[in-house]
């Protein structure tokens, strides 16, 4: 399974798990080479070991300690003493030091051969690493997995897999001085009972709405002396520490599975339970449960379903989706085809109400971020059930986690929620509500708007949705770096340098029964990004720590993390037994396993809340993941710092219009907006988002023509453009209220963008407006990316991508040793400059943090990271095409290489010259995979055995030719709709076939067209209001291909007046109720004055039956 093989690394090396890019891992490693006490050997299987001093010196053992359990061989082992062990006597092989010792697992009563999941053993004292091997088998004899000795001195395994009948310790490799073994120990079969008790997982219980509720799974269920798995719930269960003894109120047994379950509950706050002991009891007798070791849960009273979401990010925005007949919530929103009813107009300028609200609080250079609290346009076709996001937003997910922890750690105050927020508030009285704090007014009473957050009806509560939305995108606008006067948000973000110090931070938290924030980054094979969530609990044991997490995307239910010591995540864990594309977290079956955010890595783990002010939620986040706001010292003027997402292209958004058309003004031909590509070609322009926020971006290399139409039922247009300059500055643009002059309802706006751009003005409907901001502005730097390091001994060979932009003023890189730097002056600078690698004589067995920031003239990028242990070995190389050309994005992923049990260790991207790096490992057999979307890798069964200190190894990747396609998410019956195509690997001769497909039928589109034509404008013809998959195929290989869901809206009599899509005699009687109304008449509405002539009369009325009869 997913990352195991790191847990038995952890105890087995004393070492953190490898430290991928960008992440923290290694923060607790252990720098002492002295060995740990006997009780804290033993803690990592839960018995007392066995020392060697039961019997005298020079005794030869094999069975004396069968009654515990284990008989020893190998070469003749015996008793001696050590003196470079400081709890000698110990256990030596023949010859002294140099002998093999074997240990075969019995039963203490009959002596016949069993298994345990766990045991440990102190080895050395060690002069040269990976010169010692420990192997254990399963009761057949076959391997299940092998380690090197890999710390100097005496060193610790704790080694945890299932069936282990027997190991054995050897030396392999040229070992100075020798070796010896001490203080084993191992769990077995409690005698006395007459069941099994072997640890499957610590978690939340199943269904659980409160976080002060857990559940012990065991798995492997044996029952003995003629007893049935059944009666395994006879027993009484308890968890006790020093001040609280809590008995398990359900015990659930499947006995299919071989697993059951008991039940906790923390009935009193604060819910805590520290180091306790899990036990059984039969009748009188109870005998504590070995496999469970310094049990710790610390919980809060958080109710997911009251005190949570009950609504995902987004699903405010579902009011502007467009009914259509037969089809309860299309996929579309309703101003896109001018289908908004008198509501979603209302509800339309409140959320853009809101959000102009927001954008006055902000710097002019980042006013367009106000448009990011609207959150996802979650579109959703129920009917044929497909799901996707059509825009990714920076902030929303944290504007909900600090809602709902403002909410619940100050209820006792008067207006921990906030003041009331309705659709009939105007912008200044919006405004004012948000400058006035909104929360920390204790002075007023009663709570203005008291529904607890899991009551709000998001989806179909408008004033729910108001009021949500208003709470949400206040915190997500509280952070520092949109600040106010009066904004809340003051506290630096806090990165945990390892899980100790994650754990001690959120630990005061819950047992005070406050919750807190929890964010961190997500490094996906194709793209970066980051999530916020709240966290409601730990539970800690063995060597897990388990969080208990609401997730937004998740509302009303709990999720959990699980880490390991080394601050990696391991799984992502939800409620529910496991179904497709999930596998089982726990083998009773009540949780699964998912990657949700299908990430290679998860790093960056952090917070922004303090446990002494709870009203101060949000503090300020990295500098390379936001806008700051600096201070002009001649002017005592705010001057923005932008955050610039594609500091290598002009970037467009428009809001409330349609994107008639783009046009190079060098030759005056059209623009082909392609898809998105996670690193895009800045000689190529590419749309991002295609709904009420257009966005796009150029190339800098030319100057363009930008062609929009505002969209008929929305107030106005805006437009905000940055255009980076050659001095490394951006040019910010913005076009704030862009209506036409004589009629509001339509208008044309047109613009020119570029480098070269002399007239910065906007022309709508032929009238020139100027933009309301214009400002060269710094620009934030971003990180250094694939930071790799190659450690061979002392020399550490560092590898790194600068970031784009012409803002980089210099790369610093600072050395640190055993934890992660404060600031960039923490730790010695070992580098400056603009290169892009960096080699350094570093001290032979020593650990440190390599850090490489990025700096520009106005800020500073948060450091990428990496841990290196320079007495490991290191295994690179270098992914490569036919023409030795190094592939850029290739996931590689590192498994151990010998034995039953294939676990994954790391995995990682390859830089831009295919360069990949795994530090941090003991030498032994490991194997590699590759992946990637658009190259083909074949590769050997062989184990690559690691035996140097640096290791290279080479991988040929073949090309395979892929597509990407791009057409607008909603279109109509009889539009002219552009369907645009890209790819690699595909000759520009090659041609390519289209097609849409509904309900399993595919109709041609067109065939035979030149891949390089990457577009073909389709007259549709698709049936209206149904899901289509458009799809563009390789002509030559039709399995080559890219599809898209596409709805088709049929297209509507302008004379619909009913709004039910259909011309009908309703419609005639609609506007007959209105006839002879004229214009100033109450009774007058100007949509039945067809004719435009201030009045509503027969003429009107003839061209809505003539339109019927012609039906």
């Amino acid at each position: 399974m997913k990352n195991l093989f790191f847990i038995a690394l952890l105890g087995l090396l004393s070492m953190p798990i490898l430290a991928t890019e960008g992440s923290t891992a290694g923060a607790n490693y252990d720098k002492s080479l002295s060995r740990p006490q006997a009780a804290q050997q033993a803690a990592a299987v839960g018995m007392t070991p066995i020392t060697f001093s039961e019997f005298p010196t020079g005794t030869a053992i094999t069975d004396q300690y069968a009654d515990r359990g284990i008989i020893f061989g190998g070469d003749a082992p015996f008793i001696t003493t050590d003196s470079a062990n400081p709890t000698s006597p110990v256990l030596s092989g023949t010859p002294q030091y140099n002998g093999a010792i074997e240990g075969r697992f019995v039963d203490p009563l009959t002596g016949e051969p069993t298994t345990v999941n766990s045991f440990s053993l102190d080895a050395g004292y060690f002069d040269n690493l990976s010169s010692t091997r420990l192997q254990w088998f399963n009761p057949e004899g076959q391997l299940i997995r092998e380690v090197l000795d890999s710390q100097f001195g005496i060193e610790h395994f704790a080694i945890r897999d299932e069936n282990i009948a027997s190991f054995r310790i050897e030396i392999i490799a040229q070992e100075d001085a020798g070796y010896a073994i001490d203080n084993v120990a191992f769990n077995l079969i409690e005698a006395a009972f007459d069941h099994t008790f072997n640890l499957d997982k610590v978690i939340l219980s199943p269904g659980a709405l409160t976080a002060n509720q857990f559940s012990i799974y065991f798995k492997d269920l044996e029952a003995l002396n003629d007893a049935t798995l059944d009666d395994v719930c006879n027993y009484q269960f308890h968890a006790q520490d020093n001040n609280l003894k809590v008995t398990a109120a359900n015990c659930n047994v499947n006995t299919d599975k071989k697993t059951f379950r008991i039940d906790f509950s923390l009935a009193e706050a604060p819910y805590n339970l520290s180091s306790a002991q899990v036990s059984v009891c039969k009748s009188e007798e109870c005998k504590t449960i070995e496999d469970v070791n310094n049990l710790n849960v610390y919980t809060t009273a958080f109710n997911v379903s009251t005190d949570g979401f009950s609504f995902q990010n987004g699903d405010w925005n579902k009011f502007m989706l467009t009914e259509v007949k037969d089809v309860s919530l299309s996929s579309f929103l309703c101003w896109k085809f001018d289908r908004c009813t008198p509501d979603q107009l209302s509800y339309l300028g409140f959320m853009r109400k809101v959000a102009r609200s927001f954008s006055s609080f902000l710097a002019p250079a980042n006013k367009r971020k106000a448009y990011d609290v609207i959150g996802y346009y979650r579109l959703k076709d129920y009917t044929q059930g497909f799901d996707r996001l059509d825009r990714r937003f920076l902030g929303v997910c944290h504007g909900m986690a600090a809602s709902a922890i403002a909410n619940y750690n100050n209820a006792s105050e008067s207006v921990a929620w906030g003041a009331n927020i309705d659709a009939t508030l105007t912008r200044a009285q919006l405004i004012s509500t948000f400058q006035n704090h909104w929360d920390n007014r204790n002075t007023e009473s009663p709570k203005p708007y008291v529904k607890a957050v899991g009551s709000y009806d998001a989806k179909s509560d408008a004033a729910d949705a108001f009021h949500g939305l208003s709470k949400i995108g206040f915190y997500f606008l509280s952070q520092s770096a949109f600040k106010g006067d009066a904004w809340i948000g003051s506290h630096p973000r806090t990165i945990f340098p390892g899980i100790s110090a994650m754990n001690a931070f959120y630990s005061p938290h819950f047992m005070e029964n406050k919750i807190a924030s929890l964010r961190f980054t997500i490094n996906r094979p194709k793209r970066g990004g980051g999530h916020s969530i709240l966290a409601a609990g730990l539970i800690q044991y063995n060597d897990v720590s388990l969080y208990i997490t609401h997730d937004n995307n998740f509302p009303g239910e709990y999720t959990m993390m699980e880490f390991t010591d080394s601050l990696t995540l391991k799984h992502f864990i939800f409620s529910g037994a496991p179904g497709d594309g999930t596998e089982p977290y726990d083998q009773h079956g009540d949780f699964k396993l998912t990657n949700y955010y299908n990430a290679s890595s998860y790093a960056q783990f952090g917070a922004y809340t303090d446990l002494t002010d709870q009203l101060r939620i949000y503090g300020q986040p990295g500098a390379s993941e936001r806008s700051q706001d600096t201070l002009n010292e001649e002017e005592d003027t705010p001057v923005s710092v932008v955050e610039l997402e594609h500091p290598q292209h002009i970037t467009v958004l428009i809001a409330g219009g349609k994107l008639v058309g783009v046009n190079r003004q060098s030759d005056q031909s059209a623009v082909l907006l392609s898809p998105i590509l996670d690193e895009p070609d800045t000689a190529q322009a590419y749309l991002k988002n295609s709904e009420l926020v257009t966005e796009f971006i150029l190339p800098l290399s030319d100057t363009y023509s930008i062609e929009v139409e505002k969209y008929p039922q929305y107030p106005e247009v805006e437009v905000y453009v940055t255009i980076p300059q050659t001095n490394g500055k951006v040019l910010v643009l913005n076009y704030e209220d862009v209506v036409a002059q004589s009629n509001e309802d339509s208008a044309t706006v047109l613009l020119t963008v570029g480098q070269q751009n002399t007239d910065a003005n906007i022309n709508v409907n032929g009238v020139a407006q100027a933009p309301t901001y214009a400002q060269e502005s710094s620009f934030v730097v971003a990180q250094v990316s694939s930071l790799k390091a190659i450690v061979n001994g002392a020399v550490v060979s560092l590898s790194w991508q600068n970031p784009q932009g012409g803002n980089l003023k210099e790369v610093v890189v600072t050395r640190t040793v055993g934890s992660l730097p404060t600031s960039i002056t923490d730790g010695s600078t070992i580098f400056t400059g603009l290169a892009s690698e960096f080699v350094d004589s570093a001290s032979a067995n020593t650990q440190y943090y390599y850090n490489v920031y990025s700096v520009a003239e106005d800020s500073t990028s948060e450091p990428n990271s990496i841990y290196v242990d320079t007495h490991q070995a290191t295994l690179h190389g270098q992914v490569h095409d036919g023409n030795e050309m190094g592939i850029a994005g290739v996931e590689v992923v590192l498994t151990n290489g010998v034995g039953l049990s294939q676990i994954e260790i790391a995995r990682q991207l390859t830089d831009d010259k295919g360069v990949f790096s795994f530090a941090n490992l003991a030498k032994g057999l490991y194997k590699l995979s590759y992946s990637h979307a658009s190259y083909q890798f074949e590769t050997s069964d062989e184990a690559v055995n690691l035996t140097d200190a640096s290791q290279e190894v080479k991988q040929l990747g073949v090309a395979v030719p892929v597509l990407l396609l791009n057409v607008e998410n909603a279109i109509g019956t009889e539009q002219q709709v552009s369907i645009n195509w890209s790819g690699l690997h595909i000759a520009d001769s090659d041609t390519v076939d289209i097609a849409y497909q509904v309900e399993g039928t595919t109709t041609e589109i067109a065939t035979g067209i030149e891949f390089s034509q990457g577009r073909y404008l389709w007259d549709v013809s698709a049936p209206g209001d149904t899901s289509v998959t458009v799809v563009v195929m390789l002509s030559k290989d039709k399995t080559i291909l890219s599809e898209q869901q596409v709805f088709v809206l049929k297209e509507v009599s302008p004379y619909d007046f009913s709004g039910d899509s259909e011309l009908s005699a309703d419609d005639v009687s609609a506007i007959v109720s209105g006839w002879s109304a004229t214009s100033g008449d109450t009774q007058f509405e100007q949509r039945f004055d067809l004719n435009e002539d201030g009045e509503i009369d027969l003429r009107d009325i003839m061209q809505v039956v003539a339109a019927l009869n012609q039906k």
